[in-house]
Parts: C-alpha cells; sequence; structure tokens
C-alpha cells in the first residue's frame, strides 16, 4: 500500500513551549505586554481620543465657564487619573487600569456627563503588543 510520511522539525516550538512553562519567562512576558499597554493608554490623555480613534467631546460649555483650564487637557486637572494608571501582573494575565473611583464616569459617562473613553486597546495598540510577543518568542528560537 502505497504511504506518504510527514514529518516536522519541532525544535522551534519546543523552545517556545519550555519556555512559556517558565513562570518568570511568562511574567517577563507578561510585564513587557502590560507596560506597553500602560504607556498607550496614557498616551491617549495626549491625544485626547479613546482607544478607537473617535476624539473626546470638548468641556459642557458650563464646565469651561467655570473652571479655569489654563494649561489643562481634558481628563487632567490635577493629574491623579493618568497618574494612577498601572499594570499588574497575576497569573497568566495582565490588567491595565486605575483605582481612582472618578476614572469608570470619564470611561464610560453619566447621565450628565458625556462618555470619554481612555481604558482600552486600538488595532495600532494590539499591533504593537503582538510585535513584542513575536520579538520575545524569537529570542527564545534564536
Amino acid at each position: 500500500m502505497p504511504e506518504v510520511v510527514i514529518s516536522f522539525d519541532t525544535s522551534d516550538a519546543d523552545k517556545v513551549m519550555n519556555a512559556l512553562a517558565q513562570a518568570s519567562f511568562r511574567n517577563r512576558l507578561l510585564r513587557a505586554v502590560g507596560g506597553i499597554a500602560e504607556r498607550q493608554t496614557k498616551r491617549r490623555f495626549g491625544e485626547k481620543v479613546s482607544p478607537d480613534g473617535v476624539p473626546w467631546a470638548p468641556w459642557s460649555g458650563s464646565y469651561a465657564r467655570g473652571k479655569s483650564q489654563k494649561g489643562r487637557g481634558l481628563l487632567v486637572r490635577t493629574g491623579r487619573l493618568m497618574g494612577s494608571i498601572a499594570n499588574f501582573v497575576a497569573g497568566d494575565s495582565v490588567t491595565v487600569g486605575s483605582g481612582v473611583p472618578y476614572g469608570k464616569y470619564h470611561q464610560f459617562g453619566t447621565t450628565k456627563m458625556v462618555a470619554r473613553p481612555w481604558l482600552g486597546a486600538s488595532q495600532a495598540n494590539l499591533a504593537e503588543i503582538e510585535t513584542t510577543l513575536v520579538n520575545f518568542l524569537k529570542a527564545v528560537v534564536g
């Protein structure tokens, strides 16, 4: 009976799997991804756009008239929200966010305040993270 034998060199895949099995490697990888996501999120405050590229709504007329906004950007009154953005590695995941209670009001809006999403990942953000992942894995393979 005719047959075909197909074989693969799995040594590179084995190297990657062995690296991923090491907690220290996974932790370094997740810290790198978290750092990128954190920087991307903070950069959004200067760009004044949501993760999907939609510009944030300007201040309402009444808010702009009632406050001195000299030199301040949208969502930056004291800098507390932007300064609190951090990433946390736990197990096999990384979380980026802020513990500042009012961050959710800016993210999702309220009945009296328009949402100005600052947390999330754009396609460009995901591409940057993907490049980092590929580079990490290439370094393992050598």
